[in-house]
């Protein structure tokens, strides 16, 4: 729930807000042809709540806060943290010399260490500095209230590893500003220190309720563990549903170019046909007429073909291939509609919470449907960030495309892993561990579309349907940690559908040293290997992906 009374805006000087492409958490990557859209992930539980003495106060400090991806059910690109207010700010506080900085974080516990360093850097990425020495103004504002910092540099979150946010204050501020923090957690999630040369410090069960702004990227609606239900993947003919999602819980307005369903059960294989149109609502009901339900229906995808493959894990997410775009107005309900023509295959089951309204119709080729308040945990994509394909589950990694040796591969991603469409103009891998800068990689990169689930063994007959060069050249890598991403910018950007699956090959002659990226297993044949031939015609498959980043121009 969205806990935000009035969000107030704290001033940085010279506060530009920049987009940024670096190796570790920089953000960027959406389309520039549309608008970017925006939202904000609010930690407010309120289940016990303590006054507390914030980062910002009279004496220098050093806070490290961590929070973890299920508090904060999102990804993209952070550039601004607000803080809920325990006390009334009667007059605007100033903090100089403050730094912050963000990153993920492979810990789970702060009290495994008391050294702050211990706490990032330690697999997930490098830590980013995102307010360098900045004077931060605390505007006025009432108990409740949130106070907002924007950053100078967005931090690209992936949504899956814990989130650190650490403050490094060495000048007083001209006053004292209170924060809300939640009392009593299971684990600990800050640590402070006033002696802010220490690297150490003590740790303690509690947290700020806090807000992070999100300009582009993925917000989840997670309303927790739900039942099975087989819209709108199932084998019925002329199935529909719709189901309403409050503008309180998405929190954020602008392009919405995907969507994601969660499942809650293991998959199966099937094939649907279907197609999906959003639109605006006044009303917290939906009646049982579908077609009364919204303002006006926009369609975002049309007679498109989800494909579900068989081992797709129960919490795992189908990303519904949206060929169209909805521009969200942020202050309406959004009511997503599916219509079902056809199925083939296996029915598959998604997540359903019921909430206690009327946020969901459905029926059988009919006018009017059966009402209910059973909403299915979902994913807007909101237009700005990049997309990502996340498979890891272990520190398990390969020369993906960054090798010592000649070589050749092709990657195979699914469209129900992709989610949106848009023009491709750089594509990364994420780093399974820390190498120096590398030079003089010399590859040609192709892809193309495909409909095709599984790669076969001979390279050329996977590059199906336009088929273009979209690089050739010589590339040369900076030093990365272990988690930050790498990449190739392309020269010629790829017009991705967002309907097909799509295939990426590179090959070529590798570079002075070899970066192994991180990878993890899939449900189909979505990975082939040329061995060490630069001109390879054939290989081996096999069920694996590595994490990948893509940008949109």
């Amino acid at each position: 729930m969205n806990l935000v009374s009035k969000m107030l805006t704290a001033t940085v000087s010279a506060a530009a807000i920049v987009a940024m492409t670096a190796c570790g958490g920089g953000g960027g990557g959406g389309s520039s042809t549309l608008a970017t859209g925006g939202f904000i992930k609010t930690y407010a539980p309120d289940t016990s709540v303590a006054d507390w003495t914030s980062p910002f106060n009279l004496n220098p400090r050093h806070y490290l806060i961590m929070y973890t991806a299920d508090e904060l059910q999102g990804s993209g690109n952070i550039d601004a943290i607000s803080f809920r207010l325990s006390q009334d700010l009667a007059a605007a506080v100033s903090c100089p010399g403050t730094t912050i900085k963000i990153g993920h974080t492979t810990s789970t516990d702060l009290a495994s260490s008391s050294t702050f360093s211990d706490h990032y850097e330690n697999g997930a990425g490098s830590l980013m500095t995102v307010l360098d020495n900045r004077t931060v103004l605390l505007s006025t504002g009432l108990t409740g209230e949130f106070v907002s910092i924007p950053l100078d540099s967005a931090f690209a979150y992936n949504g899956v590893d814990n989130l650190v946010v650490d403050i490094l204050r060495n000048d007083a501020c001209d006053g004292t500003v209170h924060f809300s923090a939640e009392n009593n957690l299971a684990i600990d999630q800050m640590m402070w220190t006033s002696a802010t040369t220490d690297l150490t410090a003590s740790s303690f069960n509690q947290l700020f309720q806090a807000g992070f702004h999100f300009s582009g990227g993925d917000n989840t609606q997670y309303y927790g563990t739900g039942l099975d239900h087989a819209y709108p993947l199932t084998t019925a003919a002329n199935l529909r549903l719709q189901n309403m999602y409050m503008a309180a819980d998405i929190n954020g307005s602008g392009p919405v170019t995907g969507y994601a369903l969660r499942l809650n059960k293991l998959s199966v294989e099937g094939n649907y046909t279907m197609t999906v149109k959003m639109g605006h609502t006044s009303s917290d009901v939906l009646s049982a007429t579908f077609a009364d339900n919204a303002d006006e229906f926009v369609t975002v995808a049309q007679d498109v073909t989800v494909h579900v493959p068989a081992g797709i894990p129960a919490g795992g997410w189908v990303w519904i291939p949206l060929n169209g775009t909805f521009n969200y107005n942020g202050t309406d309900n959004l009511v997503v509609d599916f219509t079902t023509s056809a199925g083939q295959g296996n029915l598959n089951y998604v997540e359903v919470v019921d909430l206690g309204g009327s946020q969901r119709v459905y029926g059988n080729n009919v006018a009017t449907g059966t009402v209910d308040g059973y909403v299915n945990n979902a994913k807007f994509r909101f237009n700005g960030a990049g997309m990502s394909v996340l498979m890891s589950t272990s520190n398990e990694g390969q020369a993906f495309p960054f090798w010592a040796t000649v070589g050749s591969m092709q990657h195979l991603y699914s469209a129900y892993q992709l989610g949106s469409a848009g023009t491709i103009d750089r594509i990364e891998c994420r780093a399974n561990s820390a190498q120096p800068s590398h030079t003089g990689y010399d590859y040609n990169v192709t892809m193309a579309h495909t409909t095709a689930m599984d790669l076969g063994t001979v390279f050329a007959d996977n590059l199906v349907s336009d088929k273009s060069l979209v690089f050739s050249g010589i590339i040369d890598t900076p030093a990365v940690k272990a988690g930050d991403w790498v990449g190739i910018n392309l020269t010629k950007p790829f017009k991705y559908d967002g309907v097909s699956n799509l295939v990426l090959e590179i090959r070529g002659e590798g570079g002075s040293g070899g970066i192994d990226c991180r990878r993890g297993n899939t449900p189909n044949q979505q990975l082939l290997w040329g061995n060490y031939d630069a001109a390879a015609t054939s290989g081996s498959t096999e069920a694996k992906l590595v994490d990948t980043r893509f940008y949109f121009k």
